[in-house]
């Protein structure tokens, strides 16, 4: 490899150096750090998009390859969900269903002598502990797939980051193929497959948003094809895996019609039944629900109409008002969303992810708990939109990240407070501007793949 090689590929080596560095970081490390080596990271994203401009699929790949191996080398230190994921694969192997005890009823009935429980029990930290299962089917079949191979955290969740790294491999290529259909640059597909949020949060901390966006995004595909029962069926794995991709349902009404889309919903709802046969007992669906109904109206984090909203209720009322609040903005997201679904608008396919985009925005502003990698699944459709902004929004959603160190009225409240008036900031001008500067930038237009 000459100088001038070295040279051309100064982006990619830059970003595999500020991965490397990210992934590396202890836990207890200051913040501001992180903070330095989130912001490098994207940098090195933004100009890697700006100098790839023919590219072969065999590249894209290797280097794919390449920014994701130091994600395999340490274990998470932004999350430890990655702890209850095992700890639920390991009970349904033992035969006991993750919706019947929680994880401190459990330790009385799992092998205790194996100190690998132990290691799980203690990692998922006291609230996941006191609480049951919130996650669906499919996406526990996909905790037992990675407990199937041995009793060691760290290889068990290589087997997650594998199924992560399939997932996004596939999710580069449907988005490849849904571009190619509009006439798009599928330039505009690297968004998705080298965006540090995607790469860190599913590689790195092996959450799941990825396989539903990849799971939706096959629905949309088959049903662009008309292949609405395959696509029925990948929707409803997409609902098996996080309930969030039930708001397309609504949206739908607008391209299929009534027939089709009442069709098409009770075949979806036929699957997700169909697959939720483990459910089927009235103390798991109650433990089910219970911990669906905390996640929904007990837990806030990094809301972005919660906040405020909780904050006059203590200026008020003097106490925390969170289980009167957040059930509030749930029913308010519900109405919005159905306005948008529902009142007029054209029959398009691009019109519905239109509408479908605003609505999941919609949810997100008002929803009480709002996690970075939340956002995973809002950037694929903005893609197929191309909606560049959305590229700050996953960029700004890291500093969220200072609020489970310094929560709300900790040392880096003013993050919170700076975050959100960017974002509109950046929603203003993409709604605004006649002309997408940032998509010049990073010369989105040029580059046709292979």
């Amino acid at each position: 490899m000459n100088w001038w090689t070295i040279l051309y590929h100064w982006p990619h080596l830059l970003m595999v150096c500020s991965i490397s560095w990210l992934s590396q970081l202890d836990e207890k490390i200051h913040l501001w750090q992180f903070y330095g080596a989130w912001s490098f990271t994207f940098l090195a994203f933004i100009f890697l998009i700006r100098q790839t401009n023919h590219h072969r699929t065999r590249d894209v790949l290797s280097w794919t390859l390449i920014f994701v191996l130091p994600l395999f080398m340490e274990l998470p230190y932004l999350s430890n969900d990655y702890f209850r994921f095992l700890w639920d694969g390991e009970l349904s192997l033992l035969g006991i269903s993750p919706f019947d005890y929680n994880p401190n009823e459990a330790l009385s009935i799992v092998p205790l002598s194996d100190c690998y429980w132990l290691d799980l029990h203690g990692g998922m930290g006291s609230l996941s502990n006191e609480n049951y299962s919130c996650y669906p089917i499919f996406n526990q079949f996909l905790f037992l797939i990675g407990g199937l191979f041995s009793n060691d955290v760290f290889l068990n969740l290589t087997v997650l980051r594998l199924i992560q790294l399939a997932s996004l491999l596939v999710g580069f290529y449907l988005l490849r193929k849904l571009l190619a259909h509009f006439a798009y640059s599928e330039k505009w597909a690297l968004l998705f497959l080298w965006n540090p949020l995607v790469l860190i949060e599913s590689i790195g901390n092996v959450h799941f948003e990825l396989i539903m966006l990849v799971l939706v995004l096959a629905a949309l595909y088959f049903m662009l094809k008309e292949g609405l029962v395959w696509s029925a069926l990948c929707l409803a794995l997409a609902v098996q895996t996080k309930l969030l991709p039930l708001i397309l349902l609504p949206f739908l009404l607008r391209y299929l019609g009534w027939s089709k889309t009442i069709g098409y919903s009770l075949l979806t709802f036929g699957f997700i039944v169909a697959m939720s046969f483990p459910l089927f007992d009235f103390v798991r669906l109650q433990n089910f629900a219970e911990s669906l109904a905390l996640y929904f109206g007990r837990f806030e984090f990094n809301s972005i109409l919660l906040f405020p909203y909780l904050e006059y209720g203590e200026m008020v009322y003097g106490w925390n008002l969170t289980d009167k609040y957040a059930p509030q903005l749930s029913q308010l997201s519900v109405f919005m969303i159905l306005v948008l679904a529902f009142y007029g608008g054209s029959k398009s396919y691009t019109q519905m992810l239109e509408r479908f985009f605003w609505g999941l925005l919609i949810y997100f502003c008002l929803t009480s708990t709002l996690h970075p990698w939340y956002w995973i699944f809002p950037l694929g459709l903005a893609i197929l939109l191309q909606k560049t902004f959305l590229i700050g929004i996953c960029f700004f959603a890291g500093f969220s990240y200072g609020l489970y160190t310094y929560g709300y009225r900790g040392e880096f409240q003013w993050m919170l407070w700076c975050t959100y008036p960017l974002i509109a900031f950046s929603l203003i001008l993409n709604k605004w501007l006649k002309k997408d500067y940032f998509s010049s930038f990073l010369r989105l237009d040029s580059g046709t793949g292979s």
